[in-house]
């Protein structure tokens, strides 16, 4: 059984249109060297890196 000294939670922003999930993601992205320092992980798995729409997990949208 799980104890609450080694549970992790899991975010996960699965946003509509225009609800801000690229500015989120981007954010995020920018910001991994930060959220790493603090215990964040932000997952280089299934991302997908684009000059125009941004960084995005959009392949893990489609599992």
């Amino acid at each position: 059984m799980a104890t609450s000294r080694n549970r992790k939670t899991v975010y996960i922003h699965i946003g509509h249109l225009k609800t801000g999930s690229t500015a989120i993601q981007t954010s995020l992205y920018e910001n991994r060297g930060f959220l790493k320092e603090h215990g964040i992980v932000y997952p280089n798995s299934g991302l997908v890196k684009d000059s125009v729409i941004g960084n995005r997990h959009y392949a893990l949208s489609k599992i």
